[in-house]
């Protein structure tokens, strides 16, 4: 279910609406972007980005890079699942099978850990670090 927070921009994936972007975080955010065919996972608090991982995301059906990805970031800042205090994840535009997978592994990963997953449109995120002209 996507419901409407924050700026309305927005959406949450979860049953709690999202958090304004520009809170400080208590526990560590993890991002996905699968909207092209690479794609990128990272791991911050606030303003201070802990770690990013890169990687191609249109291989093999036998090889899903994201998972792994995730596991490699968050036992490399020392971390487990449940320090995790949100899941950000990129809905678009974009790839139709890369953001399907980013979407259902933020979803399950929310349901399971019993944290808030926050759709961010692809576009906002863009716009967002866009320098202003002048």
């Amino acid at each position: 279910m996507l419901e409407a927070g924050g700026t309305g921009r927005e959406r949450s994936l979860g049953a709690s609406p999202a958090a304004p972007l520009a809170a400080p975080l208590l526990a560590p955010l993890l991002a996905i972007e699968m909207s092209q065919r690479s794609g990128s996972v990272a791991l911050g608090r606030s303003a201070d980005m802990v770690s990013v991982e890169s990687f191609e995301s249109g291989g093999s059906r036998d090889e899903d890079p994201l998972l792994p990805a995730i596991d490699r970031l968050v036992r490399g800042a020392g971390l487990g699942p449940r320090d995790l205090g949100a899941i950000a994840v990129s809905v678009g535009p974009g790839g139709f099978t890369g953001l399907r997978i980013a979407v259902t592994a933020a979803k399950c990963m929310s349901d399971a850990l019993g944290i808030p997953a926050i759709a961010v449109p692809s576009a906002l995120v863009a716009a967002a670090g866009a320098e202003a002209p002048g």
